[in-house]
């Protein structure tokens, strides 16, 4: 038997067709069942049951007593049951023990469909376990959160101990807005990394491991300098997680020499992005002779030549780093930012725009291109500084441990883009710590189904997990007078993640199913 889909004279029909012989030997088609019209809307479910029916079917006829079959209901439960397994992975009931069911079921949304907690519990009856919850226990849970997140973090951060390295950690700071103007004393106004200037923000600092592992996090005012924030989890990492032999890489907003010295303070050792525009006139003119430079091993076959000079500033080192393809990039940026400027002298309309703006000199009454500025500018095509704390590690090793920040970064996304942490609608403290608290679980949890999938999978990204979690669905199906239990089937990544967290598949109920034989 098999689904198809039959054109009546004004709408289209879903059938479900069997084939026969007839006494000639001809094949021949009937139709052993209508599923109904189909519209844009409903066509995949017509499909989909009727593929259902045919598998519960087992290929025989089935039989209706000419009443429609019915789908009484759909629901997830790939979801819950995931959510289930890693809970249990990171024993969240040591920590966790009330509120245990809404807490699951806000995971479970942050999974599929991150929503408000006002959504999330309108929407519970679409997972299977949750439809007792109720809409209190959702915010008892976030205020449960707040109070338990420092014993949540050192767990947290003990379990990911051992699941990863710790040699090397990666720091970095991003903020988070609110839909609001009403300043506290955690959200206020600051330097917006998402352009929401005239909102208020919290700012958020985290912490993971070499393999994008989130360890730790703070939350500060939205009026925090990012360079402010690494005292606390500096602290934080040497007394409360006794953890002190390590590297921390980080971005340039961080690379002050009060910070520098604070990280050295702790013990910690640290390879942290530099300002070399900004640097002493010794260092610059060092850092741009090409003399001293060497190239690293694995230039030599490379289509992107890369080069290295170790630069001794004061009382502390630095790497700079030159690239054939960042060369080219910064020429072609630069080149794009004059042609910019020349139109703005072209149409006398200077103040219009800031970017280009740093190629014209002179005042409201005669304006010109600033070459000296673009020849300044084209000195430093393709180099970038390191300062770095550890003598005993090689450029290149400094380097590809600074080029791993894009793991950090792609975990602020994944809270951002694939969370949708923000903007957040939450205005008491405990809440909003409440909140941050439940995405960062939530960020743990999926990072870790993501790790143990890309041993198994290639390519592999949040959305494809998401999409191949949220059709783990079964319907309950009405057929005459009876009822039973349909699972959609499962493609070769569904049944991967649930091999990868030792969950069953699940087996179709066909107690109730009449079949004519």
């Amino acid at each position: 038997m098999f689904v198809r889909i039959i054109k009546g004279r004004q709408k289209e029909y879903g059938v479900i067709i069997r084939g026969y012989r007839d006494k000639d030997g001809k094949v021949r088609h009937r139709t052993v069942k209508n599923l109904g019209a189909i519209t844009a809307k409903n066509k995949e479910a017509i499909l989909e049951l009727g593929r259902r029916l045919i598998s519960q079917s087992q290929g025989h006829e089935i039989v209706t007593t000419g009443k429609e079959i019915k789908e009484l209901s759909r629901q997830n439960w790939g979801g819950p049951a995931i959510i289930e397994k890693l809970w249990e992975r990171f024993n969240l009931d040591a920590i966790l023990s009330k509120q245990v069911e809404a807490l699951k079921l806000m995971l479970t949304g942050r999974l599929l469909d991150p929503s408000s907690k006002l959504a999330t519990y309108t929407g519970r009856c679409e997972y299977v376990n949750f439809t007792q919850v109720k809409l209190q226990e959702l915010y008892r849970a976030l205020d449960l959160l707040d109070k338990s997140k420092e014993k949540l973090q050192a767990h947290i951060f003990n379990k990911q101990k051992l699941y990863g390295k710790l040699d090397v950690i990666f720091f970095d700071v991003t903020t988070l807005y609110f839909e609001s103007q009403k300043v506290d004393t955690l959200r206020n106004f600051g330097f917006s990394k998402d352009c929401k200037f005239n909102e208020v923000q919290i700012v958020l600092s985290l912490v993971i491991n070499s393999e994008g592992r989130p360890l730790t996090y703070e939350v500060f005012s939205g009026s925090t300098y990012e360079g402010n924030t690494l005292l606390l989890n500096l602290q934080k990492l040497k007394a409360k997680y006794n953890i002190d032999k390590v590297i921390i890489v980080a971005d340039r907003g961080i690379g002050s020499k009060a910070n520098l010295n604070v990280i050295k303070e702790a013990g910690f050792n640290y390879i942290i992005g530099a300002r070399l525009r900004s640097a002493s006139k010794v260092v610059k003119a060092e850092a741009i002779d090409s003399e001293g430079y060497n190239s690293f091993p694995c230039s030599q076959n490379s289509e992107d030549l890369h080069k290295y000079k170790i630069i001794k500033n004061q009382d502390s080192s630095w790497v700079v780093l030159w690239s054939a393809k960042r060369a080219a990039k910064d020429k072609q940026d630069r080149q794009r930012l004059v042609e910019r400027a020349q139109e703005m002298l072209a149409d006398n309309k200077v103040q219009d725009k800031r970017g280009a703006k740093k190629y014209i000199r002179g005042s409201k009454t005669a304006y010109c291109l600033d070459a000296i500025k673009i020849e300044q500018d084209a000195q430093f095509d393709g180099f970038y500084a390191l300062s770095f704390s550890d003598e005993s590690m090689s450029p290149q090793d400094i380097a590809g441990a600074y080029h791993g920040l894009w793991k950090i970064e792609e975990s602020f996304r994944t809270i951002k883009d694939f969370f949708e942490v923000r903007p957040m609608f939450h205005w008491t403290p405990k809440r909003i710590s409440g909140h941050i608290m439940l995405n960062f679980i939530a960020l743990v949890l999926e990072n870790d189904l993501l790790l143990k999938l890309k041993t198994k999978v290639e390519n592999i990204a949040h959305f494809s997990i998401r999409e191949a979690i949220a059709n783990m669905q079964f319907s309950i199906l009405q057929i005459g007078n009876n009822q039973f239990l349909s699972y959609s089937s499962l493609n070769a990544l569904q049944k991967t993640i649930l091999k990868s967290l030792a969950i069953n598949l699940p087996l179709n109920s066909t107690a109730n199913l009449v079949v004519k034989t």
